[in-house]
């Protein structure tokens, strides 16, 4: 597991793809959220990308954003530009993979994935379920998600109170509770 204290300052860029169905995936999309610590500070940036492979092998709700967006050539510096300097998040290896593979000349810095904010206790849950036909923004948001609430920590216990202090819960049948003043119809207030 990471330490969390580390990245309380730690820029980030939280990253989700949409990929194609052929064998090898392909990039149509990819999403980053600019994050320091638990707070976003960016984003979210979308870049959309036309495959070079049948638009059958698009998932069919990406159609309008893909078909007449830029090849990946024309997207790849601009996706960079949002990556550098930055640790990146991940759903899972796979997923830096396939970005690393339209990326060939590019090295991260550093890199995270959502097993390291759940201590690995659910590594292939959690990459299905961030990853499985959600589209890149959803999977960044979710992902950012995680990282703000691994940074954050889970809520604090408030502890109940105790009877009778000056902090006493009052329900609406205790006599501490100011009962409304009913005015009858006909009298108007003075």
């Amino acid at each position: 597991m990471v330490s969390l204290d580390a990245l309380r300052t730690t820029p980030m860029a939280v990253v989700g793809l949409d990929t194609t169905a052929a064998v090898p995936a392909q990039l149509v999309g990819v999403a980053v959220f600019h994050l320091a610590g638990p707070v976003v500070t960016g984003g979210p940036y979308g870049f959309w990308v036309q495959p070079d492979a049948p638009l059958r092998q698009v998932r069919r709700d990406l159609w309008p954003h893909v078909w007449q967006a830029p090849p990946w050539a024309d997207v790849a510096e601009h996706v960079l530009e949002t990556l550098t300097g930055r640790v990146l998040v991940m759903a899972a290896p796979d997923r830096l993979a396939l970005l690393r593979q339209h990326l060939p000349d590019w090295e991260p810095g550093a890199v995270l994935y959502a097993r390291d904010l759940t201590g690995g206790t659910r590594a292939d849950a959690d990459h299905e379920e961030i990853t499985t036909g959600r589209g890149a923004g959803t999977e960044a948001y979710t992902l950012a998600e995680r990282v703000a609430a691994a940074l954050l920590g889970p809520p604090p216990h408030v502890a109940p109170y105790r009877h009778g202090g000056p902090h006493a819960p009052r329900g609406p049948g205790s006599p501490a509770v100011p009962r409304p003043v009913r005015r009858p119809r006909d009298q108007s207030p003075s």
